[in-house]
């Protein structure tokens, strides 16, 4: 770095403006020359240093010893940036060129005083000629003292790669590139052996006193060790990995409150249970996590067999805002409270749940702020993440019928023949673990356990209106007609005597009914709840009870399907439900008739056709496959039957009295054979 001075002669940039030091009027105050106007001015040397300490000023140096311009590489190293071998030489240099600066550039002179230089610093080493002195002087002066001008010119160079150049180094680039720069990467040693062959392969083709030399093992594995980390491993690993393993960290997030910001996300579970009921392997659970991530502590949970989804992440913040005031009375073995609210933010991922319409509308009417975590990138949910490694290895990994965490792990375990722990059973158990164990035990990130960091925070008790609210709030929405026939939602009509309230005082002349908004629960087709513009909110049952009672939208929609496709006529309740009695025997027989891998495929599945909402992926006419015959309808009935066949939007409209009241009792049994 060259040094400059307030001196006479100096020249200096001030805002750009080009100036030269006359003279000292006094100490403290010098006298200037502007070199484009010739003018003269007077400016203490305060000024100067505030200037130059701003950066507005900028000492130019003598221009009767212009610096001789250095070797591009020099002009851009930093000293302090040097190796310490080179920093060394630079150190030597100086000192001789410090000893030569005021003799003579005689050369016995010089030499003398170099040996004498030698002689007191006791260095072994061989002094330079007087020769290498009188340069580096020369370089020193002429750059204006600049120590940058005595690093050697040759302190970047490496081996010499004589063999490299030419042919040889693109075929090696080319193996490497090829073969080694790939998912399934060749072996270094494979990789120089193709190298080899390449090159006598050329070889072949070139006059005896031209040919390529042969490249040595460990030239390529030193080429290959100077590749770039990063390329290797995202050329092996993909894109995706190659970021998450290289990614910086520049500052996390702070919060200050509990519910600030909530993480939600979804897991296997790492554990096959088995049917409440049946008791076979039905599959592995998902499971829909909610926790704080100020206070590590986990506010909501859902636990079920259907493919995450908004109806997962609804039943998880329902779980969440809801006050868990009956958890003793369900799980009288909970010792803990279990706390819970609606947070301000939720952080998701890229999952189509998080993306739809249904879940925005939820968070927005919540006041709940969406935070969208980029696609790929758990660590932005590492909480999350990090809590169900925890549940995996504490509660999956010790529990009968474990997958574990992947298959070395497993070895030859039969994790569907040990499966043992029922659905509800595996929820209670994460439930005590949650509440009893998680909440109790301290954090390592918080110097003491969740459930005490919650209540040394404590935070107020937040609350819809009423749950009609939040019942509305986590239904699935639809735009739907109010008329006087009600509302109907894939052929199920509802109706109400405040629904026709609703409809009398806000429908106009021109209009056959009103536009109002439908909220309804998929798990519960029995009522919905209506909203109109004017802020009226409504609950309206379903017509038929008998039906809808514990129906949830996908046994409705297969049932539709079936009663279509053996024509059934649905204007009678009888005949209806007992074609909803026969799905169920009929899936539940097919269910626990199928071998092992069958049971292994529909397991999954199986569940959402009774309680959960799941059900095997088949057709309900393969499911009645083994009948020989479809039953017929009593003869009274059969003619009035297929006239009453209506179309699809009309299939489940409330039957009138009168032709409920002469229905005739009787049932089927498997074979088709009808019984009074």
């Amino acid at each position: 770095m060259a040094l400059a001075s307030f001196q006479r002669n100096e020249e200096f940039l001030l805002q750009g403006r080009r100036y030269r030091f006359e003279r000292a009027v006094k100490t403290g105050v010098w006298l200037y020359e502007d070199l484009a106007t010739g003018s003269s001015e007077t400016i203490e040397t305060e000024k100067l240093l505030r200037a130059w300490k701003d950066g507005n000023l900028v000492l130019v140096g003598r221009p009767s010893r212009p610096a001789k311009p250095m070797i591009e590489s020099h002009a851009k190293e930093h000293f302090a940036r040097l190796d310490k071998q080179t920093q060394d030489i630079v150190r030597m240099r100086l000192a001789v060129v410090r000893e030569i600066w005021d003799l003579p550039r005689t050369h016995a002179v010089v030499r003398i005083a170099i040996r004498n230089l030698w002689k007191r610093q006791r260095r072994l080493d061989c002094p330079p000629s007087s020769d290498r002195a009188i340069a580096w002087k020369k370089a020193y002066y002429e750059s204006n003292e600049d120590i940058r001008s005595l690093i050697p010119k040759d302190f970047r160079k490496g081996r010499r790669k004589a063999e490299m150049e030419g042919e040889i180094n693109r075929i090696l680039d080319r193996e490497i590139k090829e073969n080694f720069l790939r998912p399934e990467p060749m072996s270094r040693r494979r990789i120089w052996e193709r190298v080899i062959e390449a090159t006598m392969d050329l070889n072949d083709m070139r006059p005896a006193d031209d040919q390529l030399p042969m490249i040595s093992e460990y030239k390529v594995r030193q080429a290959i060790a100077e590749l770039n980390e990063y390329d290797v491993f995202r050329a092996q690993r993909g894109a995706d990995k190659a970021r998450q393993r290289f990614r910086s960290v520049f500052n996390h997030r702070v919060f200050t409150r509990p519910l600030q910001e909530v993480q939600m996300d979804h897991c296997l579970v790492d554990l096959w249970v088995v049917d409440d009921e049946t008791l076979l392997p039905r599959g592995r659970p998902w499971l829909t996590l909610a926790i704080d991530s100020f206070t590590r502590y986990v506010i909501g949970i859902s636990i079920e067999f259907n493919e995450p989804s908004y109806l997962s992440l609804s039943k998880c913040l329902r779980h969440a805002i809801v006050p868990k005031v009956d958890l003793r009375d369900q799980y009288p073995e909970i010792e803990n409270d279990w706390e819970g609210g609606p947070p301000d933010a939720i952080v998701g991922d890229g999952g189509l749940e998080f993306m739809g319409g249904a879940y925005e509308a939820l968070c927005v009417h919540n006041g709940i702020r969406i935070v969208q975590a980029p696609r790929k990138t758990p660590w932005n949910k590492g909480i999350a993440e990090r809590f169900f490694r925890t549940i995996n290895e504490k509660v999956a990994h010790v529990t009968p019928g474990t997958t574990f965490s992947d298959v070395m792990k497993r070895g030859d375990y039969k994790s569907e023949e040990r499966a043992a722990v029922r659905l509800s059973t595996f929820r209670k158990m994460v439930t005590k673990f949650i509440v009893d164990v998680y909440h109790q035990d301290d954090h390592e990130s918080l110097d003491t356990s969740p459930a005490k960091m919650w209540e040394m925070h404590p935070v107020d008790q937040r609350l819809p209106c009423s749950v009609e609210d939040l019942e509305i709030l986590l239904g699935k929405k639809l735009r739907r007609t109010l008329s006087h026939k009600g509302i109907q939602i894939d052929g199920l009509r509802y109706n109400s005597p405040g629904a026709t309230r609703l409809r009398r005082r806000y429908q106009t002349s021109e209009h056959k009914g009103i536009g109002v908004d439908v909220y309804y629960d998929p798990e519960d087709l029995s009522a919905i709840h209506i909203e109109h513009e004017s802020g009226w909110k409504e609950r309206v049952p379903a017509l038929w009870q008998d039906y809808t009672r514990g129906l949830n939208e996908w046994q409705h929609r297969k049932i539709r399907e079936f009663a279509r496709q053996n024509r059934l006529s649905i204007e009678q309740r009888r005949p209806m439900l007992r074609a909803k009695s026969m799905i169920e025997q009929w899936a539940q027989e097919e269910f626990e008739r199928s071998g092992k891998r069958g049971r292994k495929r529909m397991s999954g599945q199986f569940h959402r056709f009774f309680s959960m909402g799941q059900a095997p992926n088949r057709k309900l006419d393969e499911l009645e496959s083994d009948r020989e015959e479809t039953p017929e309808p009593p003869d009274e009935l059969a003619a009035r039957d297929l006239n009453a066949i209506e179309d699809d939007d009309n299939l489940f409209f409330e039957p009138t009295s009168s032709s409920v009241d002469n229905v005739p009792s009787f049932s089927v049994d498997r074979d088709g054979r009808r019984h009074s």
